[in-house]
């Protein structure tokens, strides 16, 4: 991703976008900002020289200034004298666009006028940017619908959390599983009636501004084919509950299947009522047709 859509860069935005609302957050977001620009001769030490609010923003808004004017110039170069690279050059103007719209919103709130706000409200998709407990730093407007609606995600004290209980355990054990990991992970959410979408997020971590994730819910009706291992994580399958669907899929009654695993027919029957909660459907058939459609041949 490219511009105000690189993960760190929105992650950074999403820390201003934060302090325009709190500036006791000014401090942090600033640090952080200026160790991923790492420009000292624009940003200087990322550190602020005093804790009188206006003093502070004015300092920021001096740098901004100068930071545009560096990042504009016909050279390419930056303040430090060393070449620009394009890449970096359009984030750094994208940082300034959304700092001083930051800057603007603390003083007097501008509808509308919000860069970030407006190219990610474009995107057909919820959005959202949070911490590492999930609370929200940033929510495009579907993503605000979203958590409004409380369909699949929800507020909770300023928190993102599963729209149910049963959702709630998937996201925290799916995001626990992918901690440390590179790269996007994805989570399917079966709601009912067969209603699908998918959570996909990003684990963003760097000195400059700890921990974050950045989510999204896909477009719904997901139809990718994967293994059963995969299946079994996106589903928050047990391990019982996933050797039961093994034995089905292979063509088991659910008396076979419960023979096979040295179980009463009783305990199997409970162990399918999980199974058809954790995919939506209500009959053995649909299970086996629902599990199916999703896994590798």
């Amino acid at each position: 991703m490219h511009g105000i859509f690189n993960p760190m860069l929105l992650c950074l935005t999403a820390n201003l976008r934060a302090a325009s609302r709190d500036p006791q957050r000014w401090p942090q977001a600033w640090a952080a900002l200026c160790q991923w620009v790492d420009c000292p001769d624009v940003f200087g030490s990322g550190e602020l020289a005093t804790t009188d609010l206006p003093s502070q923003l004015s300092a920021i808004a001096a740098c901004s200034t100068q930071a545009r004017h560096c990042a504009q110039s016909a050279s390419g170069r930056c303040g430090s004298g060393s070449v620009l690279d394009e890449d970096k050059r359009r984030s750094c103007l994208a940082l300034v666009d959304y700092l001083d719209h930051a800057l603007t919103s603390h003083q007097s709130p501008v509808p509308g006028q919000d860069t970030l706000a407006i190219v990610l409200d474009t995107l057909p998709f919820p959005l959202f940017v949070c911490d590492v407990q999930r609370h929200v730093l940033y929510a495009n407007t579907l993503g605000e619908i979203e958590l409004n609606s409380a369909h699949w995600l929800r507020w909770d004290d300023m928190r993102i959390v599963g729209a149910s209980p049963l959702f709630e355990r998937r996201i925290a054990s799916a995001l626990d599983a992918s901690d440390g990991q590179e790269g996007e992970h994805r989570l399917w959410l079966v709601g009912q009636h067969q209603e699908e979408v998918d959570l996909v997020w990003r684990r963003v971590t760097a000195d400059a501004i700890g921990t974050h994730w950045v989510l999204r819910l896909a477009k719904y009706g997901r139809q990718d084919q994967v293994g059963m291992a995969q299946l079994a994580l996106a589903l928050g399958l047990s391990a019982r509950q996933r050797e039961l669907a093994e034995f089905l899929l292979d063509g088991c009654t659910l008396t076979e299947a419960a023979q096979r695993m040295g179980i009463v027919r009783g305990s199997a029957n409970q162990l399918l009522k999980h199974l058809f909660t954790a995919t939506g459907t209500r009959r053995q058939p649909e299970l086996l047709a629902y599990l199916s459609r999703r896994l590798t041949s």
